[in-house]
């Protein structure tokens, strides 16, 4: 077997805060403001995703929501647009597919994606949702 003249480089797009983005597409005003998505404190509900300004608060995924509001009592808390988000994603997905063929996609907002060619100094890229190299916000149909 000959070795591959090109090292192998790899984009894991990591969108953590792919659901935050999107609702700060829709709703401006949340930008840079503590908020969370995710289901009703009263309900047993559950964050889903949360703004870096609620992060700040100790605030992550999978927190009850309930905790989340103690922890920051002015975090606002948005309802989830599901259907927002699968058309983003979809989006998202349909632009990286134009780049290159070579596409994994793992969870529904997380795909990698293979470089070779593409880029010389990189060998494994870790992209915030609304990071440099792909921001959700900017692409949305």
């Amino acid at each position: 077997m000959k070795p591959n003249p090109i090292p192998r480089k790899i984009l894991h797009l990591d969108l953590d805060a792919f659901y935050c983005a999107v609702e700060e597409q829709r709703n401006p005003s949340l930008t840079g403001k503590a908020f969370a998505v995710g289901g009703r404190p009263d309900e047993r509900g559950v964050v889903a995703s949360c703004s870096c300004a609620a992060r700040q608060f100790g605030i992550h995924s999978a927190m009850p929501m309930s905790q989340a509001v103690r922890l920051c009592p002015t975090l606002i808390r948005v309802p989830p647009h599901f259907e927002a988000y699968r058309a983003t994603s979809k989006h998202v997905m349909e632009v990286l597919h134009h780049l290159t063929p070579f596409v994994e996609q793992r969870e529904k907002i997380s795909p990698f994606r293979h470089l070779r060619g593409l880029f010389s100094c990189v060998d494994v890229v870790r992209v915030q949702a609304g990071g440099v190299l792909l921001n959700p916000t900017q692409m949305l149909p």
